[in-house]
């Protein structure tokens, strides 16, 4: 189920902030605008889904982008920039900006632009809420249970797994069978990819 998303503006320009918090606005999201990213820093408080817009000005974008990821902020980022340079766009992608869009933004492409951060920024959270949910599921199994469950993602079959831990076929049945339905999987391989998936 998706969330209400968060559009972070940072723009010293007024009119150009207030520009794109109109296109924000009109997309029946909600924005939060600031003039430099102090005052964004300042008063920032994580929220599950949204994107952050900055300009480029005298302020290194670059160490901008690494201050988002040195704070944890993981929203994705789209950069403005009055004719922005080559050199520019190449650097802040490298570093984490989705998009570089050129001054004055055209409201359709700023739009499309918002619609794909905030997109991604949900893709994320879903990713988050369904590995917090599996290592939930891991926990919950036994300490044998999970010894069982490590054997099988490594690929071993029933008899070797009884081997290895000494015990009997059918202790290894119960156990394989209590960690599908405890993981709720019904396949090896869907349980390899919940397993994995929760360790990312």
């Amino acid at each position: 189920m998706s969330v209400a998303a968060t559009v972070f503006v940072i723009d010293q320009d007024s009119d150009s902030r207030s520009s794109v918090c109109a296109a924000v606005k009109e997309m029946g999201v909600d924005s939060k605008c600031f003039a430099n990213a102090e005052e964004f820093f300042a008063s920032y408080t994580a929220v599950p889904c949204g994107c952050i817009v900055t300009t480029y000005d005298a302020t290194d974008e670059l160490k901008l982008m690494r201050e988002f990821e040195r704070r944890g902020i993981g929203l994705p980022v789209i950069v403005t920039a009055s004719s922005p340079p080559t050199a520019l766009t190449v650097q802040v992608m490298k570093q984490g900006a989705i998009s570089v869009l050129e001054k004055p933004c055209h409201p359709s492409v700023l739009k499309d632009a918002l619609r794909e951060a905030i997109d991604r920024s949900e893709e994320e959270r879903l990713k988050r809420v369904r590995r917090h949910a599996m290592r939930g599921r891991i926990a919950s199994l036994s300490e044998q249970e999970r010894k069982v469950m490590d054997l099988m993602v490594r690929g071993f079959a029933n008899k070797v797994i009884a081997k290895k831990l000494n015990v009997s076929l059918r202790t290894v049945e119960s156990r394989r069978h209590e960690v599908f339905t405890k993981m709720e999987v019904k396949t090896v391989a869907e349980l390899v990819r919940n397993v994995v998936g929760s360790a990312q």
